[in-house]
């Protein structure tokens, strides 16, 4: 049974997945700065509700 991931690539997705705790600990104890959250536009309805029909 061949691994799925070689061992190179397990090394990385682990340090990744240990970056991404580290980063919500910090995060968490208020020694880093959450990333801004970027705006999104709303959601625009498909028709105007401002408009009277006429």
């Amino acid at each position: 049974m061949s691994q799925p991931f070689t061992d190179d690539q397990l090394r990385r997705i682990e340090f990744a997945a240990w970056q991404r705790e580290e980063r919500a600990y910090l995060i968490a104890a208020g020694k880093l700065r959450a990333p801004e959250p970027q705006p999104r536009e709303p959601a625009q309805p498909a028709t105007d509700s401002t408009e009277t029909p006429s």
